[in-house]
């Protein structure tokens, strides 16, 4: 039967045995299917290149996962390693254990970034196929210069995305502080300014007032004070002498002594 007839109404049932088939074939690029070109490989897998930036968006809210080859989680520490490569830090020896991982995420859409068709075909043939970046370059006939950068590209783009997918799962995980509200003052600064002055102004007020300091004060005519400076001007110290008038007689007898005074009178 056909695959393509027209006693068929649609091919959604073809769907699943392809990607079946990708799935079966992208695994057995590095034995079975070593020898194939890159080119003819990545023909037959057949992958998504055109992902738009919205998908790179969405992927990136709802998480994405790469996973190593023995099945667990990229640690932060390979993460390092491939941020290291794309800056062009370390070798690609270094990283070689996470290619393979990274390009099976990527070819079954996992890893949903655009990249070249030469970028997917060297990332196939270094990641699926197990070949070196020398090899690629004799099968694709491109300086090997050219395949170093090409596939640096690809991985640049990968890695923005797995970090990106790290930091936003970090942040969905802070804590969410409380909203806070202003309230407005019924007052302005400048009237809670103007008020808090008069306050100092009456307090000091009450604080230096004659009664409680006048005991301090220097009782001293115009004179006096001209002649203690001897015409100059105050000295650097502040300080002038002046003669002592004594504290002010008191006009009233006190009332202790009046007392005294009846008791006297009585006795006589």
């Amino acid at each position: 039967l056909p695959l393509v007839t027209s006693e068929v109404e649609s091919r959604d049932w073809l769907k699943p045995f392809i990607d079946d088939f990708k799935i079966r074939f992208a695994s057995l690029l590095s034995s079975a299917f070593s020898s194939f070109h890159p080119s003819l490989a990545l023909t037959v897998v057949d992958p998504r290149l055109d992902f738009s930036e919205q998908d790179t968006k969405n992927a990136v809210a709802n998480g994405v996962e790469a996973r190593k080859q023995n099945g667990s989680l990229m640690t932060p520490f390979d993460l390092k390693r491939l941020e290291s490569f794309t800056c062009n830090l370390v070798d690609l020896s270094i990283i070689r254990d996470l290619i393979p991982s990274i390009a099976s995420a990527y070819f079954s859409e996992k890893l949903p970034v655009q990249i070249s068709s030469g970028q997917a075909a060297i990332l196939l043939g270094i990641g699926l196929q197990q070949k070196s970046t020398a090899d690629l370059s004799g099968k694709l006939r491109l300086p090997l210069n050219q395949v170093d950068a090409l596939l640096n590209k690809a991985l640049r783009r990968i890695y923005g995305l797995l970090r990106e997918s790290k930091q936003a799962a970090i942040e969905r995980n802070l804590p969410v502080g409380k909203e806070v509200r202003f309230e407005t003052h019924e007052a302005t600064v400048d009237e809670d300014l103007n008020n808090a002055a008069s306050e100092a102004d009456q307090y000091m007020k009450s604080v230096l007032s004659f009664d409680k300091v006048g005991h301090f004060a220097i009782r001293a005519e115009d004179g006096e004070l001209d002649g203690a400076l001897n015409g100059s001007q105050l000295p650097k110290s502040g300080m002038i002498s002046l003669k002592s008038k004594g504290r002010p007689q008191q006009t009233e007898t006190p009332s202790y002594k009046k007392k005294r005074k009846v008791q006297s009178k009585k006795r006589k």
